[in-house]
């Protein structure tokens, strides 16, 4: 009696469909799998939930080979679902064109009696396909229907959609809102998703680092996620590693060291696939290398590089995110190496398609330019360097991520180049840090420079003159700081004579001596390496 029970179709559907819930695919095949032959409406949930489980787990063949049936054989109103899920597979499978016909071709069997019940799953696949195709207006035109007609499932979903459109028009703030709404929704809702909701959370946890400030601070992702099961399949980890690399970076930006590498060795150790792996594997030698763990961070990254060199790099998006990243490690500590790895991101770069990343052309520029700067920086052409870094702070500005671009003034300063304007990056980029970023390892990076922030003299310095005094604590003489700053020896010297003045002092050798004594140094990445190892 229990296993007839236990096998009863109704019974099974609904253990299936609690299993999709929680992101359980592998688990929720494994269920249909052993159901009896099923007939009407029991046989339409199980395929539905059978097609939808196989596209989430991205066996497109298999999910098109279930749901493409004649829906001739099916009541109007079943056949309709299931041509609507094998659009979404479209659209996700990177045939949105089809996708969009036929959703046309459902809307025209519904005929106008009909379609009413479907108008907003109709609206929100066809947003889908137009974002996946980039025709942004349309997309968000539809997906503006399916959230005011829908119920609370489509209308959920169309936020997100809402979101995805954002980060694509490299409106990343906006994209965060709509993340954290659409989040908001489905916890009012009797939606259950489990990967949605560690979708949104992804996202969430992506802006949240990207756009990091005293308006966006991190609320830690991973401190939501405590309900769902990452252990669950192999897109649940997917996602979970990818929320828990997010708030690894979140954490460092905090200064909280212990945490990052807790959370770092946690989105490695949920990676499902070795490219997975060795992508967070890159993320972490990263994070230790910018924290000052350097011993370790060469040997995570020696590590990647090895594995990365037997990858083929014209698979996916993770082998262009290994690469660059990888690139951007090895940039000052062997330029070689971080072309190499740049050869091999563009390489990836034109093999993936526009529907299989969410990276934008902006945000890819502006990486690009600082590794190119910092791989300038070493050769010793600094005339490049400074260009690509000042290349990639107006983008990182004009994108909104804010210690991406503090992280560019600081590379300025270190490759100073002759300017009518007198530019001083460092100053911009010390502002921004203590206000956003004070715990953080570009606060570390500005070392003894911090001081000049808290003390009422320096504090009122003009920023020539800070200019001045900044290379003065390098060890430049007077002559040398006129040549890196463009300045006359006379200007120079008058300006030394004016910091004299406004520290009470009479020479070179005890205006340093007077400003050491105050707390004030030159910012040194040496001694913040230091400082974080030691800690």
């Amino acid at each position: 009696m229990h296993n007839a029970i236990a096998r009863h179709p109704g019974v099974l559907i609904a253990a299936a469909q609690a299993a999709w819930e929680r992101g359980a695919y592998d688990r929720c095949l494994a269920i249909l799998d052993v159901a009896p032959p099923m007939v009407g409406p029991p046989a339409t949930e199980a395929l539905l939930i059978r097609g939808s489980a196989l596209i989430r787990l991205r066996r497109y063949s298999e999910a098109s080979a279930v749901l493409t049936v004649d829906p001739s054989t099916l009541p109007l109103a079943d056949a309709s679902r299931v041509r609507l899920l094998l659009a979404k597979l479209y659209a996700n499978s990177s045939r949105p064109h089809d996708a969009l016909c036929l959703t046309d071709e459902v809307e025209s069997a519904l005929g106008h009696r009909n379609v009413s019940a479907f108008e907003a799953e109709l609206a929100y696949v066809r947003a889908g396909a137009f974002r996946i195709i980039d025709e942004s207006e349309e997309a968000e035109r539809q997906a503006v229907r399916a959230q005011s007609i829908g119920d609370g499932r489509w209308s959920v979903l169309a936020i997100g959609i809402r979101g995805y459109l954002r980060i694509r028009m490299t409106a990343h703030a906006q994209a965060y809102e709509f993340f954290r709404q659409a989040l908001a929704a489905y916890a009012l809702g009797t939606m259950r998703d489990d990967y949605w909701e560690a979708l949104m959370l992804t996202h969430i946890a992506g802006c949240e680092c990207q756009l990091r400030s005293t308006a966006i601070p991190a609320t830690y992702a991973s401190r939501s996620t405590t309900r769902l099961d990452f252990t669950s399949s192999e897109p649940m980890r997917r996602v979970g590693a990818s929320i828990f690399n997010m708030d690894a970076w979140s954490a460092a930006l905090d200064g909280n060291r212990a945490a990052a590498f807790r959370l770092g060795r946690r989105a490695t150790l949920l990676a499902p696939t070795p490219l997975i792996e060795l992508k967070n594997l890159v993320h972490c030698a990263l994070v230790a290398k910018l924290l000052g763990n350097l011993d370790v961070a060469a040997d995570l990254a020696g590590d990647a590089l090895t594995r990365a060199r037997r990858t083929d790099w014209s698979t996916n998006t993770s082998q262009s995110a290994i690469a660059i990243l990888l690139a951007e490690y090895f940039a000052d500590v062997d330029p070689a190496t971080a072309r190499e790895l740049l050869r091999y991101y563009d390489i990836s770069l034109q093999t993936i398609s526009l529907s299989d990343t969410t990276l934008n052309d902006h945000h890819d520029e502006a990486h690009r330019a600082l590794i190119g700067g910092i791989i300038h920086r070493t050769e010793g052409q600094l005339a490049r360097a400074h260009h690509a870094f000042t290349r990639a702070q107006a983008i990182y500005e004009q994108l909104g991520m804010r210690w991406r671009a503090a992280l560019c003034l600081l590379e300025l300063d270190t490759v100073p180049v002759p300017e009518r304007k007198f530019p001083f990056p460092l100053d911009d980029a010390a502002r921004i840090i203590l206000a956003d970023y004070p715990h953080s390892f570009l606060a570390d990076r500005l070392g003894a420079w911090k001081g000049v922030y808290d003390d009422p003299i320096a504090s009122a310095l003009s920023p020539v003159r800070l200019h001045v005094l900044r290379r003065l604590l390098d060890g430049a003489s007077a002559k040398g700081v006129a040549e890196m700053l463009g300045m006359s020896i006379g200007n120079v010297r008058n300006r030394i004579a004016e910091l004299q003045a406004a520290f009470d002092v009479t020479s070179m050798q005890a205006l340093l001596i007077a400003v050491r004594n105050r707390g004030i140094g030159a910012p040194s990445w040496s001694q913040a390496s230091a400082v974080c190892s030691t800690a």
